[in-house]
């Protein structure tokens, strides 16, 4: 049930710098080396460091050349002949034009982007000019002030305009609106300049916006329109000509831009290792990490390959470089989505266990356990299938959960809330909530044995023997765990006194924990106590309150049948309808709610009381040297 991350080797491999791109190829066709920087070494070049360089900007001007030309970017097959190495010459050549090509290109887009620019600007006008289309007047007169007539544009809030236009009539001022939209009018006043200290009193408390016309609009606004309208066919045309030469500079130089399509996935691999490949002369070397069950394949994929003699070895990771050796989980279908959620924690180390399947099955347990219903659990599944093409993980999460629910709903009796259809095959909670508080505590203290028990053996693995034996989360702190466990078990269960040979065992073994925090602990002496007196509080509080928090386990399961008891009481108070209309609100209201809080707690035990103990979530993924595909 519980496995370990795939085991891996560490790859040295030795060449001739000839051999280097066939190298790189094979590996990359393979997907099996992940990539490592090689330690202090007598080789200190980094020969395809300048390839790389070119390569990347090779890449970048190719992209950008296909984005200006509307193109889409070309599947390259990932088949690739070996053989066919590309000199640090051939690519500094194929840089230099497409460099030249992306520089008359790159004017062009420029031009487009003004033109564009441009355009947007006309349709901008366009769009305000329709405001003043009712006018007939040169709206260059617009707010500009005469000896004798005075012409204001501007706007007001339209409850307001009739208010103004009646207090403008009394100093003989006319308003005509020409234009309304969203709560405002367009409104344009005229009238003799002699009133104007007066006319700008009543346009402030009407609260009058005048308006800014932009400096095109000068004739009048037909007029106005037309000059527009041809800028925009102007602007059109010459956008059209402008993706013709930009379409004719692709179709001139198409040999250019298919070699460059060909040559970017031969090149990548070997531009992947500019930090990785060391070198000195015609000698190179590479290192990284493989799968176990690969170093035979590689062997042979490199005999078939390279032309000249090369040395690889593979050797087991010592202890020192596990935190260096990457993750490659192995795991089946259904528990693969489950990763997603362990995800949100971390990845696990190369050393440790992978806890996809304990977190698989223990998670959908404790969701039947507190949502144990058939109905509800037929609908979480039902769920699942509808929504399995848009959130692909819960398919699987949703039926595992909905299953587990099903099966605890036979066991507790229950089927949508109801909890007299149904005989119970193993209990009801509700009849007998004591019986099921106690099982939650004895599935909580399983849980926390078993979270210990990975914690030693991942201490063990890493090396770090002393916590392995004598820490808090080591052997002595299970054995501390299990015998108070025990010795309040029979205190409770059995009505049997703590014997003082109890006592004195768990006073030995917290003395342990103490000294062993003690040697780890820095500072005064006094510094010391303190620090060791609280780290041992803190482990007592920590394991009580993680034992009772898998109460909550049988808290749901209860609340649940409370629920469902709330909706059948409010149910009944009423008439048939508004009886079933409640039942199926109420049912609804269970399935989401309670349903969404049971999840999260289910994964909050699986967190802070089952990973935060032995799962360090530090893992670095497996990230193989592959051919990049475009």
């Amino acid at each position: 049930m519980l496995r370990i991350p795939l085991p891996m080797q560490r790859m040295q491999l030795r060449l001739l710098s000839d051999d280097a791109q066939a190298a790189a190829n094979t590996l990359a066709g393979m997907s099996v080396v992940h990539l490592q920087v090689m330690d202090k070494d007598e080789l200190a070049e980094y020969p395809a460091a300048e390839f790389a360089q070119i390569y990347d900007r090779i890449k970048s001007r190719y992209r950008k050349i296909l984005g200006l030309a509307g193109l889409p970017m070309m599947t390259a097959s990932t088949n690739l002949e070996q053989k066919m190495d590309i000199t640090l010459d051939q690519l500094t050549g194929i840089d230099d034009q497409l460099r030249q090509l992306w520089g008359q290109m790159s004017s062009l887009e420029e031009e487009q982007r003004r033109l564009k620019e441009k355009s947007q600007a006309v349709k901008q006008l366009r769009a305000s000019l329709q405001r003043f289309l009712s006018l007939d007047i040169q709206l260059s007169r617009l707010g500009r002030k005469s000896q004798f007539l005075n012409v204001i544009a501007g706007t007001i809030a339209s409850k307001n305009r009739n208010h103004l236009q009646q207090a403008l009539s009394i100093v003989g001022y006319a308003l005509t609106q020409f234009y309304s939209g969203e709560g405002s009018d367009y409104v344009l006043i005229v009238g003799s300049s002699e009133q104007e200290e007066e006319v700008q009193g009543l346009l402030k408390s009407a609260d009058f916006r005048e308006l800014s016309l932009p400096e095109e609009f000068k004739d009048e606004p037909q007029l106005i329109e037309q000059q527009l309208q041809q800028q925009m066919q102007d602007v059109e045309a010459s956008l059209v000509d402008n993706s013709e030469q930009i379409d004719n500079l692709v179709q001139q130089h198409s040999e250019l831009i298919t070699m460059v399509h060909r040559l970017l996935p031969r090149a990548s691999a070997y531009a992947s290792l500019s930090t990785y490949l060391k070198g000195r002369g015609r000698l190179v070397s590479l290192q990284g990490w493989v799968p176990e069950s690969e170093t035979a394949r590689i062997q042979q994929a490199l005999d078939e390959t390279l032309d000249y003699p090369y040395q690889v070895s593979f050797a087991t990771p010592t202890t020192d470089e596990l935190e260096q050796v990457p993750t490659k989980l192995k795991q089946s279908w259904w528990i693969t989505p489950f990763q997603s959620l362990i995800g949100q924690y971390g990845l696990p180390q190369y050393c440790e266990f992978d806890p996809g399947m304990l977190f698989a099955l223990s998670y959908t347990l404790m969701f039947g356990m507190m949502f144990g219903d058939v109905g509800h659990g037929a609908v979480i599944i039902t769920l699942a299938f509808l929504l399995r093409n848009k959130l692909k993980p819960i398919l699987v999460v949703g039926s595992l959960a909905g299953l587990s629910s099903i099966i605890f709903g036979f066991l507790y009796g229950s089927i949508f809330g109801y909890e007299h259809i149904l005989h119970p095959l193993w209990m009801s909670p509700m009849h007998d909530p004591g019986h099921i508080l106690t099982l939650a505590l004895y599935w909580g203290i399983g849980f926390l044995i078993l979270a210990n028990l990975l914690s030693i053996r991942n201490l063990w693995v890493r090396n770090q023997r002393q916590q392995a034996l004598y820490g808090a989360h080591g052997l002595v702190g299970l054995l501390f765990y299990v015998t108070a466990v025990l010795s309040l078990i029979l205190m409770f269960e059995f009505e049997r006194e703590i014997a003082a040979w109890q006592y004195l065992i768990m006073l030995v073994l917290m003395a342990t924990i103490l000294f062993q925090g003690w040697q780890h602990a820095s500072g005064t002496f006094v510094e010391r106590i303190v620090i060791v007196l609280i780290e041992g509080l803190e482990y007592l509080i920590s394991n009580m309150s993680a034992t009772l928090s898998f109460l909550r386990v049988a808290a749901f399961s209860l609340n649940h049948v409370a629920l469902a008891a709330a909706v059948f009481a409010i149910a009944a108070m009423l008439d048939t309808f508004g009886h079933w209309v409640t039942i199926l609100l109420g049912n609804v209201f269970i399935i989401v709610l309670e349903g969404a809080i049971v999840a999260i707690q289910c994964l909050r035990l699986e967190f802070y009381e089952g990973f935060s103990r032995f799962f360090s979530g530090k893992g670095q993924r497996f990230r193989p040297l592959q051919t990049e595909v475009y």
